[in-house]
């Protein structure tokens, strides 16, 4: 029984019954739970979409496997806010290992414990965020994960959103140069911004964005927000390569080869 704490709860939710008969596994014995397959040394890439995610096991279970690929949807019978702990509680379990992360529902800082040494999401490189994910939530989840080296940011979101998500993405760039944190535009190479018309090819990787016709305001809003991290990336190599030009004035030979080679 994957969710044991929605039996008799309203709204009604489809659970797991009838497994008795099925023979018990050499790794996970007669744990038959959506937390168990953590335990999996083999698993690799983790995909749940359209499930409860209620379990408080998620947050104990020993984690056998090296994840490398997070992709959490959410259940249509919680709130957001449930859904998103429900998030919360996967992530700060697994997420040191993850190199992917695909998120339907928000995240914040005060619930992922980026303190800590061991930290999730410190191997962080690509993020993916649904068309079911919140626009409004788009500056505070992308800035509880700014600290991870991420190099592609990639937003699938219906036609219609395209301009509210490239302000949000501008936002969001412009709130960490404010606060002087360019460690995020070192990393970051991609910003990809997908259109679907529908839920349906929501999650069809066949059906691309070129397949979509955008209007004028559109294209300009995609247009603008990449061109604003490509201006930022530039000023940061600039002013990476003038700190460099200081340092190596007053080195010797050798320093100047030691730094030349771990710039490169």
């Amino acid at each position: 029984m994957h969710a044991p704490e929605l039996i008799g709860a309203c709204p009604s939710v489809p659970v797991v019954v009838g497994d008795e008969d099925i023979p018990i596994h050499p790794t996970l014995g007669t744990e038959l739970s959506l937390p168990a397959l953590l335990r999996l040394p083999t698993l690799k890439t983790l995909r749940i979409r359209d499930t409860h995610l209620g379990d408080p096991r998620w947050a104990e279970t020993p984690v056998y496997c090296s994840l490398q690929v997070l992709d959490l949807g959410s259940c249509y019978h919680e709130s957001p806010d449930f859904n998103r702990i429900c998030t919360e509680r996967i992530v700060n379990n697994v997420g040191h290992t993850i190199d992917d992360l695909s998120l339907n529902t928000a995240i914040t800082g005060d619930s992922i414990e980026l303190s800590k040494p061991e930290s999730p999401l410190k191997k962080l490189r690509k993020i993916q965020l649904t068309p079911l994910f919140p626009v409004e939530n788009v500056v505070d989840t992308l800035t509880t994960l700014s600290d991870s080296p991420i190099e592609q940011l990639s937003v699938r979101c219906h036609q219609d959103d395209i301009e509210d998500i490239c302000n949000a993405l501008e936002d969001f760039l412009s709130s960490r140069v404010e606060r002087g944190e360019t460690a995020l535009h070192k990393h970051l190479k991609d910003i990809i911004v997908d259109p679907v018309q529908n839920l349906d090819d929501a999650f069809t990787l066949a059906k691309r964005s070129g397949l979509i016709s955008l209007n004028e305001e559109q294209t300009e809003a995609v247009r603008r927000v990449q061109e604003y991290l490509r201006d930022l990336r530039l000023a940061g190599d600039a002013q990476t390569l003038e700190s460099c030009s200081e340092i190596l004035k007053g080195a010797s030979g050798k320093q100047v080869a030691g730094l030349l080679a771990a710039t490169i």
